[in-house]
């Protein structure tokens, strides 16, 4: 895990982008296994154009070599396009 430049968050990982048509995000993990994120209960998204939103972590699941991710209130996949590229961060 690398300390984000804002201190006091940790980043966790990148999406890679959606997955299906639900609002899925796919996600590459710097931090390890999945109960790193549900663990912390919230995660923090940076888009590719700087603004960070904060969502809960509903579950998180093993796909392939990366991680599946559903978030609350991301039910779309155009929702979760939106974060393709982003950085994922998580409190200390």
């Amino acid at each position: 895990m690398t300390q984000a430049p804002s201190g006091g968050l940790l980043l966790v990982g990148k999406v890679i982008g959606p997955h299906g048509l639900g609002g899925l995000l796919r996600i590459w993990s710097y931090a390890g296994p999945a109960a790193s994120f549900l663990d912390a209960g919230t995660v923090m998204l940076r888009s590719v154009s700087g603004e960070i939103h904060e969502y809960a972590v509903i579950y998180i699941k093993p796909y392939k070599n990366i991680f599946l991710m559903r978030l609350e209130g991301l039910s779309a996949i155009g929702e979760a396009a939106e974060y393709r590229g982003a950085d994922i961060f998580v409190s200390k």
